[in-house]
């Protein structure tokens, strides 16, 4: 009974001088200011400005209500120079944005260094077909098609699908909600996953469409639309034409959430294209077409 007792007491010993404390230091942590405006030509500019926090920290939520101060540029022509109030973190500046002109935003505010950003929007409005959708037994398939222009191009695609939802105020409602799908298609960058389960975006180049139409195959798994008390109707396909910080900024968020297994990793943090601060501040043009599910 001694022996064990002793065992028991070198064992507790051991495990207790194993443990190893790492202090986390957060004493030099900085916030940044952190921007969200992804716009498209045919709505007035919107930004989202939040502050970043430390891990120990908590996520702004409320974001940024100082004033502040944006000048707007297309290109060297100075076009706003506004205080704004936010609201909720959201400034709206009264302006509609021009295909293929180049933007660059400056902005201050209280207590952070002035960021600067600077994108293009995209000339090109994607066209695109979708034919009536089919189904087997485990898939439904919908056949888009697209016609690429000549110059280089970029874009990002994603699902909806569209139905009624029953509510327990009123009968039903129109809901929409993202789908997972998937294409036997080389072309995604997507196509690169570790394990192919599909995506619900999907993002790539058309170097291999050489300006030229090309009909893509998607496979939308039955079972992804299936929701309680919710009747499928139909699907919604959209394709983006994003600027290519906007594309790089996909890809390299892609490549740092599959990181496990993923070959295309980056080693490195994801800033964005906002100098002095975070996030993002992109343009791009989108064209949406709607399919039945049969």
């Amino acid at each position: 009974m001694s022996l064990i007792k002793l065992t028991f007491i070198s064992l507790l010993i051991l495990f207790v001088s194993c443990e190893k404390i790492i202090p986390f230091d957060n004493s030099n942590f900085k916030p940044k200011l952190v921007i969200n405006a992804f716009n498209t030509p045919d709505g007035i500019l919107e930004i989202q400005f939040n502050t970043s926090f430390n891990l120990l920290g908590e996520e702004d939520t409320i974001g940024i209500v100082n004033p502040i101060e944006i000048q707007l540029f297309k290109g060297n022509t100075r076009i706003i120079r506004e205080t704004y109030i936010p609201n909720k973190g959201q400034v709206f500046i009264p302006i509609l944005l021009e295909e293929n002109q180049t933007y660059t935003m400056e902005a201050q505010t209280e207590g952070f260094p002035t960021i600067t950003s600077t994108d293009k929007v995209p000339k090109n409005i994607p066209e695109i077909q979708v034919d009536t959708s089919l189904r087997d037994i485990v898939n439904y398939k919908v056949n888009v098609g697209i016609s690429d222009p000549l110059d280089t191009n970029f874009y990002v695609l994603d699902v909806l699908v569209n139905g009624l939802e029953k509510s327990t105020t009123i009968d039903s409602v129109y809901k929409s909600y993202p789908v997972v799908f998937s294409s036997t298609e080389k072309l995604f960058l997507s196509s690169f996953q570790r394990i192919a389960s599909g995506v619900n975006t999907a993002f790539f180049e058309d170097i291999l469409f050489n300006g030229n139409f090309k009909t893509i195959q998607l496979l939308i798994p039955i079972d992804n639309i299936l929701r309680p008390d919710f009747k499928a109707t139909s699907f919604t396909v959209r394709l983006k034409s994003v600027s290519s910080q906007m594309f790089e900024f996909y890809r390299l968020l892609f490549q740092n959430n599959n990181a496990f297994g993923g070959p295309l990793y980056y080693e490195g943090q994801l800033e964005g294209n906002i100098n002095s601060g975070l996030g993002g501040f992109y343009f791009y043009n989108e064209q949406q077409k709607e399919v039945l599910i049969r």
